[in-house]
């Protein structure tokens, strides 16, 4: 029998949060770079002290956290990494004033991204809410070697989380699917920019 429409389409009833339980027992779903031609890399830059962020070149039995402004070299065409990190905070250093202090990524060569971009906030790639402001600011802007977007899972965003996170992007062919429910103010501005 279908649920009364009486609350709505969703049939949530007006004021309720609504709180996605995270399968524990679902295999991790990693942000993950795979080189699309020989002598790519890939790297972080950040004006944050910390950004907690770890790869894995050998599917996840060791991890090395990634050194700011120095690349990890994905040598040979199918090479891969993966990433995680635990910033529940988000990836920005200061949501209180609009500065360019954020953490992005840096390419060489042409890289497709696959796996959630969750794994850098939850380790896991898991969890279906950001509750950062400003969590992925930037994130990939201005890595034009970049041909295919990661999975963006998160069904309720937050403020700006998005903002210009594929900014000069100019050769994705890949764009991500969404499934979000909840929306806050900006949190697409400048996506694609």
């Amino acid at each position: 029998e279908a649920l009364a429409e009486e609350f709505g389409k969703d049939r949530i009833p007006a004021g309720w949060k609504v709180n996605y339980v995270v399968d524990e027992d679902a295999p991790a779903n990693y942000l993950t770079f795979t080189a699309e031609e020989d002598n790519s890399a890939f790297g972080i830059t950040t004006s944050t002290s910390k950004h907690g962020i770890f790869y894995s070149s050998d599917d996840g039995q060791t991890w090395t956290p990634l050194a700011n402004n120095s690349y990890v070299a994905l040598e040979k065409k199918g090479d891969k990494v993966l990433l995680k990190g635990v910033n529940p905070k988000g990836l920005w250093e200061r949501p209180d004033e609009y500065r360019d202090d954020y953490t992005r990524f840096i390419m060489k060569g042409s890289i497709a991204a696959s796996g959630s971009v969750m794994s850098l906030i939850d380790g896991t790639g898991k969890s279906k809410t950001i509750s950062a402001i400003y969590c992925f600011r930037g994130l990939f802007k201005g890595c034009t070697g970049l041909t295919q977007a990661p999975e963006l899972p998160a069904t309720q965003l937050a403020e700006g989380c998005y903002s210009g996170m594929f900014e000069g992007c100019t050769s994705l062919k890949k764009a991500p699917t969404f499934s979000v429910t909840e929306l806050e103010a900006g949190c697409y501005e400048f996506m694609f920019s």
